[in-house]
């Protein structure tokens, strides 16, 4: 199975936000990240 790869590139003040909240979760930033995007592509394939 080929796999695809791709860049996005967020705003400074979203990573910041994202780095605080992780520091007082304790949930790393790519958990976070892996699950907004879940979430994302769940609901823009419903449309």
């Amino acid at each position: 199975m080929a796999t695809k790869t791709k860049t996005f590139t967020l705003p400074e003040e979203i990573l910041e936000k994202l780095a605080s909240y992780s520091e007082e979760s304790l949930i790393p930033q790519s958990a976070l990240i892996a699950k907004l995007l879940k979430e994302f592509f769940e609901k823009e394939n419903k449309k």
